[in-house]
């Protein structure tokens, strides 16, 4: 009896401390990821600017519900996306664990340890753009948190496809507020909204092919999101952004050339996911061709084919980087981690070589948050000292921004010293722009 307690009580101290150490590492990083040009334009801030600024952004640049979370925190204190962000990307990584074992980690032992820690890393470091996406406020809030609509989701519809259950609340406003959430979902961008809609198009026909009832929550979802989708994709913001110049050659490409200059980025993508799509899709084929039996196969079968979606989806529109690749990459995560459970590979080597990788490669892609903190440091220094003397004007270096260990570990801050201004209400002008003469205005 005591040896147990022993054990228990060393499984949860092993937890505890990885757990800790993941949202202190997510707390540093968002804290050393200073505020972009996206941020500085919503200054100055006003209570009705929450609404006014989504409807702003609905109608002229993006329709995506996450603008609206992501202007809340900046009416917060500093350090308050610090904070909240860690624990919602591990909440998001949770998800992904139910999702795949349809149970909750098992704290008093290690059984779980592994999977959960696996998950955890590749949450991390094989999604696309981590630190556009996971640490920085307009990133996460459009592309990671949504996930934590759309993953219950997809724990709902596995749950009743093994077991029958429709786990689904019974009190009064819950088909309203499953409703409102599937709305949502459908409003939180042009990948995961459509791919929503085709899981549960996709649940609803299976159900009806193996002879179950099509349970009440998928229709709501459906009719949810579907809402969702039509108000999102009638928004002013996203044709006004491809009416711009720098747009024009790609709006004249014909469909099939799109779908060909998409290759690549689809290629890089894969690339920065570890190449688990390709990997994953290999097991389930020798899986099959072996057992014959494609049922244990459908789940990840299905979320492959919801990343493949999610990633062709993104052929239609002009790409920069890979950040809004971070739903496929995510979404191959999950159907590798199952899969995993299907091969004699052991667990335990696979995490552990991803936790060497991870040991290896987080001081090189930490080192350039830590460069770029130290020019916001002194860029906010150079601001102080111009207000405290009442100056109105100041001139600002661009940020230098270090490269990464490759290029999706290296960040991608899109940084605007004009737009500085709206927050300090002070004149903030590039550096080049200084007039000769002005010497003595400190420079960035």
């Amino acid at each position: 009896m005591a040896s147990k307690n022993i054990n228990s009580t060393a499984s949860k101290l092993i937890w505890a401390v990885s757990i800790v150490f993941f949202l202190c590492f997510c707390a540093a990083l968002c804290l050393l990821y200073p505020l972009g040009a996206d941020e500085y334009s919503y200054y100055p801030l006003h209570a009705e600017d929450i609404l006014q600024g989504f409807l702003l952004s609905y109608l002229t640049n993006s329709p995506r519900i996450g603008i609206i979370p992501a202007r809340i925190l900046l009416y917060l204190p500093d350090g308050a996306f610090a904070l909240i962000n860690p624990l919602l990307q591990f909440a998001v990584s949770g998800l992904c664990f139910y999702a795949v074992f349809l149970k909750w980690p098992d704290f008093k032992s290690l059984k779980d340890y592994p999977a959960f820690l696996l998950i955890l890393i590749l949450n991390v470091f094989a999604v696309a753009q981590p630190d556009n996406n996971l640490f920085w406020i307009g990133g996460a809030s459009n592309y990671v948190w949504p996930f934590l609509l759309f993953l219950p989701l997809l724990i709902m519809i596995r749950i009743y496809f093994m077991s029958g259950k429709e786990i689904f609340p019974r009190f009064k406003y819950a088909p309203l507020c499953l409703f409102l959430l599937a709305f949502m979902l459908g409003m939180s961008g042009e990948t995961l909204g459509p791919v929503s809609l085709i899981l549960v198009l996709l649940s609803a026909a299976y159900a009806k092919i193996t002879g179950k009832d099509i349970p009440s929550f998928i229709k709501i979802a459906a009719a949810g999101i579907a809402a969702g989708l039509a108000v999102f994709f009638s928004a002013p913001g996203l044709y006004f952004r491809l009416d711009m110049e720098q747009y024009d050659y790609f709006k004249q490409l014909p469909i099939a050339s799109k779908f060909l200059n998409h290759i690549p980025h689809a290629l890089k993508a894969c690339a920065a996911n570890f190449f688990l799509f390709p990997i994953t899709l290999a097991i389930l084929i020798c899986h099959y061709l072996k057992q014959k039996d494609f049922k244990p196969l459908l789940f990840p079968a299905v979320m492959l084919f919801l990343a493949l979606a999610a990633a062709c989806a993104l052929a239609l529109a002009p790409i920069k980087n890979l950040r809004p690749f971070y739903p496929a990459t995510l979404m191959t995560i999950i159907a590798f981690a199952y899969t995993l459970t299907l091969t004699k590979i052991p667990l335990r080597f696979i995490t552990y070589v991803f936790l060497i990788f991870a040991i290896i490669i987080t001081p090189l892609f930490a080192a350039p948050f830590v460069a770029l903190h130290k020019q916001e440091t002194l860029r906010q220094a150079i601001i102080g000292q111009a207000l405290k003397s009442k100056r109105s004007e100041v001139f600002l270096n661009y940020f230098m921004v270090p490269k990464g260990p490759y290029d999706n570990l290296s960040i991608y801050f899109y940084d605007e010293p004009v737009s500085v201004r709206n927050k300090y209400g002070i004149t903030t002008q590039p550096a080049d722009k200084m007039p000769r003469g002005q010497s003595h205005i400190r420079q960035f």
